[in-house]
């Protein structure tokens, strides 16, 4: 055994080979799109078609699951640089159901999230230019686990898989219910990129030909939505025995005797494309083979041109074949006894074109220079990118050993059991036993006579070492030899001589693995560890009463591994082993472990900060907090806080996930780590996450702000960057968002009372935390997460209606869920302790001075407990019409000393604000009728340490300094990441316009005979309309000389008239204005709409939303005209509208016709729209929006924000990821008349008007 890491460099040739394309040339889907989408991939001639042009497909295998989600578009991107138009892969079911009933499509907490974000792959496949054929099976094959199939099926007795068995088709059709909803939005006809999917795979080689088994298939893709061509595949020696002719259009796969073939598939299907779907670009290696599997380039290169010849499309298998990740790997065995197993190994370089590691080949040159010479339909493709650097780092000594008693004492599950269990049958993982790892069968007690053989019947699945007092007995896995041997599946009825002398009272292990599931073959029905065909003799007694121990290696089970001893050289039998590789930010390359030196085994790596250029002789947060294990989460049982056994002060600051770019979730995490912060803390807004009822979004929903919802992503990657969370989940937030949190959908049920025990409220609630807790648990500190604390709701101490059973409902529930870690409450300290629980939370503070008055009134609430601002105000927010809210650099020194000295623990509120993006700002309210209404501002810098755009300013190095100071407890800290770079971009012409008559055709039509609020609309799944605004339209009028227009009540929240398309309201150009007609302050308010008589007129009655009140005791916030609101023609109340909603989603934005040229003559509401032309990486910057007066701005389809001459916010910050390199669309809606440019400024501009 070796007892150091080395690592190799193994870096291939990098092709420096320029691709020499025109600019000049369109991409990919311009060139397939142009015109619109009419149709799909069709096979009704000998040729393929895409959306009417021809079309041959030229595609490359990548697998998602197989490749770092960090390197998905690298991979994407060598692939497109070919030449080739399709990227192929499957879609395998046990990373996205890997518990019976849990998915995960990146956003489920499992050991593979990252890996499981398929519509993230896909999404990412088409901005790299490149259509998609799926492979979603449910069997894929794909030398993968069991072949794409979840472990836990075989949980039920008799199940047969791959059939039509109604308890297999069950489970197929309710994990098809979870994926077809992704894939039926990013069909090629909807606008997305798949353009083939694959049903099943290669059933023609299948044991148990059922073709109603693959009709129901068909079906259930056809009744899912699946509109695209469907496909079967099989080597053309199964001819049509796995395939539905007439229904699925058949493909081939075959690596040589191309036109023998390509001849079958004719005749098989005459006047119909060919397509070899797996043409071998080489060959998969099993475990133990003489030799590494190659194919020789030439042999390649003469192969693939008799394909582009013929001529056929083609699918390489694999393109780059990366890795199988832990214990993914698949089998071959040619029989039902496990004797002819062979696993796959973990490498799946499949001599592709592109190596594992991403690197060129003779191959890739190959395809290259020959799609240049047959692709006959010139599109632009990019340079191939530069090669990632590799790195040998330096070998690692040993610095830890678990022993081998020590791993078994500290496994997550221990089993009594009569008889022995298979993995399949644990009673674990929600009672979906154990998929994969090793299984320990355990017997103490046994008196063993010298000379005793142990004894186990059949062929063992996979491999066996024998322990007994700890000792090993197994030989070594050192030749292939060895796989005759006992241990090893080749041999039936193994035995082995346990002992050379009498033993009493002794102890045996059996460890046994499962080293892959077979992904091929008509081996089914693989349990795996002692199955019903393996019994265990000691000599003539069979054992039974076994102890079981499932060995999972579990991320968050490794993570928390004590008792780590010095390595002994002299230790022969299994065993843990750690060695620490410390790498500077700027040094993390690619490598690989040399592991020659040691015999058989698991590698796991951990890397818990990936940017230290502090002293390495400190600890990391997480290393001093969990040194010796995890034993205990967040104590407040004392006057001080302790985690885990130790003292800590909580250094927290807030940045809300949902407000930052997702591209700047890291930058912003460091930036606050780097000032020697601790925590950070984050609110949960149901409406994002629940924007429609029942329809959640959780990073994978298909909102439009679906790319900010990952909060299990932002959560993890908080602890990669060593820091600690505090997660305030609500129901209600504040925040200055959006109705504080709470979906609108919810005012849809009259008579609903938010933020109390009404069991309809409470209904919702219960649904929804059910889905957003789930997500949490495993994210705990004792867990091996990062959340030490969780708030219960917000504030309930200034609820209008303190009802103290809603906050005991939410803590059992938040309890009930499985959430252990410290709960607590916060509230201003005059509200005492009305709003809590005081014997089941710990009561925090908000507040902005006078910090020791704050903390005298919260010890005397509760003495001998640790004292905590939850909110300590270094800024504010602005409403619209108000002065830029700042608090000086010397206030908050003052302060936050204060805190510190006092000491207590705080929570900067912020430490970043971010944005209100789009519709999402909240408002305040001091009453019930809309009278005292103040919306907030898009931007949401809040003159926080850190700017809105990420800059420091002068309290961050003042907050980093009194950190410093304050805390006693010393840790590694990252150096401070440099700044995003800003540029003013130049200004951008107005092209077009979109009148509001061709605005109000594209929109949801609504026919009522009272004018209806936004939440009572029938639209969105009635759910009603959230945002935006919302049109009231009377035809046919006839309207005399100086007719007054009268709107009773308080309107909600701004009104602009328009007569015939002509605007009769004044434009907002002061904050003077908001006292007239059309805004909240003037109740019962009235306009003039003619100077002379009108007949037939039309009149619309425009509304925005422009915020729902986020605090105070308006709940009942309806938009638009409500009950409150009666509409008068002079005396005449107008009655039977039409209701026209504009949320201005991304999609509807994108489909919009009928634009014309711009000219500046248009006063009345109109979409205007310019290009900006960005060269380079994107650079963030500014909007500015001084030159118009008031609306919402649109980049690439993404609604941005608001803005209004009125001030003070009169700039938008555009983040650098949200443009592209290129030409980049920006939309703008304006109430009162647009101007002639968009221009762009470098820095925040703050003036009220």
């Amino acid at each position: 055994m070796a007892f150091n890491f080395h690592f190799r460099n193994l870096l291939g040739q990098l092709l420096l080979i320029t691709l020499g394309a025109s600019a000049d040339l369109p991409t990919l889907y311009e060139y397939y799109t142009e015109g619109g989408i009419n149709s799909g991939l069709s096979v009704d001639q000998p040729y393929f078609t895409l959306n009417g042009k021809n079309i041959s497909i030229y595609s490359g295998a990548i697998h998602y699951f197989r490749v770092p989600p960090e390197l998905w578009q690298d991979r994407l991107r060598k692939l497109r640089a070919t030449g080739v138009n399709t990227v192929e892969t499957y879609i395998a079911w046990n990373i996205h159901e890997p518990q019976d009933g849990v998915f995960d499509f990146g956003d489920g907490g499992t050991e593979l999230e990252a890996w499981a974000d398929l519509p993230g792959f896909l999404r990412l496949a088409q901005q790299e230019d490149l259509f998609v054929v799926i492979r979603p099976g449910p069997y894929i094959c794909g030398e993968w686990e069991f072949g794409g199939l979840p472990s836990w099926l075989l949980r039920n007795e008799g199940i047969q898989v791959r059939t039509r068995d109604p308890t297999f088709m069950s489970y197929v059709e309710r994990y098809f219910g979870q994926l077809m909803p992704i894939l039926t939005e990013l069909q090629f006809t909807k606008g997305g990129p798949i353009i083939m999917v694959q049903v099943e795979n290669e059933f023609g080689y299948s044991a148990n030909i059922d073709l109603e088994y693959l009709q129901q298939l068909y079906d259930l893709y056809k009744s899912s939505g699946i509109v695209e061509l469907l496909v079967s595949n099989d080597g053309t020696n199964a001819g049509q025995s796995g395939t539905l002719p007439g229904q699925l259009f058949q493909t081939g796969d075959f690596g040589s005797d191309i036109q023998a073939c390509f001849e079958t598939l004719e005749e098989m299907q005459p006047n119909k494309p060919v397509m070899d779907m797996e043409f071998y670009t080489g060959w998969l290696d099993h475990w133990t083979e003489e030799q590494h599997h190659t194919r020789d380039p030439n042999d390649f290169r003469d192969t693939y041109e008799q394909i582009l010849a013929y001529p056929g499309s083609v699918n390489f298998y694999m393109f780059h074949g990366g890795t199988n990740w832990g214990f993914m790997n698949g089998a071959n065995n040619g029989s039902g006894d496990n004797s002819n197993f062979q696993p796959v190994t973990t490498s799946y370089d499949y001599d592709a074109p592109l190596t594992e590691a991403g690197d060129y080949t003779t191959k890739y040159e190959a395809i290259r220079e020959l799609m240049k010479q047959y692709n006959t339909i010139e599109t632009y493709t990019p340079d191939p990118p530069e090669v990632k650097e590799r790195r040998v780092y330096d070998s690692l000594d040993l610095n830890g050993q678990l022993r081998f008693e020590d791993i078994l004492r500290q496994a997550p599950d221990k089993i009594e059991s009569d008889v022995a269990l298979s993995m399949e049958m644990l009673p674990i993982n929600q009672n979906s036993g154990q998929s994969y790892g090793y299984i320990v069968y355990h017997r103490e007690g046994l008196d063993i006579p010298a000379n005793s053989l142990l004894t186990i019947t059949g062929h063992v699945r996979d491999t066996v070492m024998v322990l007994v007092n700890n000792v090993l007995l197994s030989n070594a896995l050192t030749s292939r030899d060895r796989l005759d041997t006992f241990g090893y599946w080749r041999i039936e009825n193994g035995n082995i001589t346990l002992t050379t002398e009498a033993l009493n009272g002794a102890t045996l292990d059996l460890i046994i693995e499962n080293w892959g599931r077979v992904g091929f073959g008509n081996f089914y029905y693989q349990y795996k560890g002692l199955t019903d065909s393996n019994r265990v003799f000691l000599n003539d007694e069979e054992l039974s009463s076994w102890t079981i121990y499932p060995l999972e290696f579990k991320k968050s089970w490794n993570q928390n591994l004590g008792d780590w001893g010095s390595v002994e050289e002299s230790q022969s039998g299994p065993a843990l082993y750690k060695a620490t590789l410390t790498i500077d930010d700027d040094d993390i390359t690619d490598t690989f472990i040399d592991m020659r030196g040691w015999v058989r085994g698991s590698v796991w790596i951990q890397v818990l900060l990936t940017a230290l250029a502090a002293s390495a002789d400190l600890p990391t947060l997480y290393e001093y907090y969990t040194a010796d294990g995890i034993s205990s989460g967040l104590s407040a049982d004392q006057p001080y806080f302790i985690l885990n056994g130790k003292n800590i002060t909580i250094y927290s600051g807030t940045m809300h996930y949902f407000r930052i770019p997702p591209q700047y979730w890291r930058d912003r995490l460091r930036k606050l780590r780097a000032a020697g912060l601790n925590t950070v803390e984050t609110y949960v807004p149901w409406n994002l996450h629940e924007p429609e009822d029942g329809l959640f979004d959780f990073g994978d929903g298909g909102s439009d702000m679906q790319q900010f919802l990952d909060i299990q992503k932002y959560i993890k990657m908080a602890q990669e960057e060593d820091l600690f969370v505090i997660v305030r989940s609500g129901p209600y937030i504040c925040a200055e968002w959006e109705w504080g949190g709470f979906p609108s959908w919810l005012l849809r049920t009259d008579g609903i009372k938010v933020r109390t025990s009404d069991p309809t409220f409470m209904t919702y609630v219960r649904r929804y935390f059910d889905k957003l807790l789930s997500l949490l648990i495993e994210l705990q500190f004792t867990n091996g997460g990062p959340i030490i604390a969780m708030q219960v709701e917000n504030e309930y101490g200034y609820s209008p209606e303190i009802d103290l059973d809603y906050i005991q409902q939410l803590y059992d529930l938040i309890r009930g869920n499985g959430i252990v870690e410290l709960l607590v409450t916060s509230d201003g300290a005059r509200s005492g302790t009305t709003g809590t629980l005081p014997e089941l939370l710990l009561q925090t503070v908000n507040f902005g001075s006078d910090p020791a008055g704050s903390f005298d009134t919260l010890k005397e609430m509760q003495p001998d407990r640790p004292l905590m601002a939850m909110e300590y105000w270094p800024g504010w927010f602005d409403h619209w019409s108000e002065s830029h809210h700042t608090v000086s650099n010397d206030t908050f020194r003052e302060i936050y000393e204060g805190i510190l000295s006092y000491p207590a623990s705080v929570n900067m509120y912020m430490f970043h604000g971010g944005t209100n993006w789009g519709f999402w700002n909240g408002a305040s309210i001091g009453s019930g009728d809309n009278s005292q209404f103040q919306p907030v501002t898009s931007s949401y810098d809040y003159d926080a340490p850190l700017s809105e755009a990420g800059d420091y300013t002068g309290k961050y190095y003042i907050a980093k300094e009194l950190i410093k100071q304050y805390n006693t407890i010393e840790t590694l800290l990252p150096d401070q990441p440099e700044l995003m770079e800003r540029q003013a971009y130049d200004s951008v012409d107005i092209t077009e316009r979109l009148n509001f008559d061709d605005i109000i055709a594209s929109s949801p039509v609504v026919k009522s005979q009272n004018p209806l609020p936004m939440e009572k609309l029938p639209i969105n799944h009635d759910s009603g309309q959230s945002y935006g605004y919302i049109v009231y339209r009377q035809e046919g009028l006839n309207i005399a000389a100086d007719s007054i227009l009268t709107i009773t009540g308080h309107v909600r929240d701004t009104v602009v008239i328009l007569i015939n398309g002509v605007l009769i309201s004044k434009p907002l150009s002061s904050s003077d204005d908001l006292d007239g007609f059309g805004y909240w302050r003037q109740e019962n308010s009235n306009i003039t709409l003619t100077s002379e008589d009108l007949s037939d007129a039309t009149l619309d009655i425009v509304i925005e939303n422009w915020g729902r009140a986020n605090g105070g005791h308006f709940y009942a916030q309806y938009k638009g005209l409500t009950e409150d609101n009666e509409v008068y023609l002079n005396d005449q109340k107008l009655s039977s509208w039409t209701i026209y909603p504009l949320e201005f989603k991304k999609s509807w934005i994108a489909a919009l016709t009928g634009w014309k040229s711009f000219d500046d003559s248009q006063t009345a509401p109109a979409l205007y729209r310019g290009t900006l032309t960005v060269e380079g990486d994107p650079k963030d910057t500014f909007i500015d929006m001084q030159e118009w007066m008031k609306g919402v701005v649109f980049v690439n389809g993404f609604a941005l924000g608001k803005y209004a001459d009125i001030g003070p916010q009169q700039t938008l910050y555009l983040p650098g990821p949200f443009l592209q390199e290129g030409e980049n669309e920006i939309v703008i809606f304006e109430e009162f008349g647009g101007a002639a440019q968009i221009k762009f400024s470098q820095d925040h501009i703050f003036t009220t008007h």
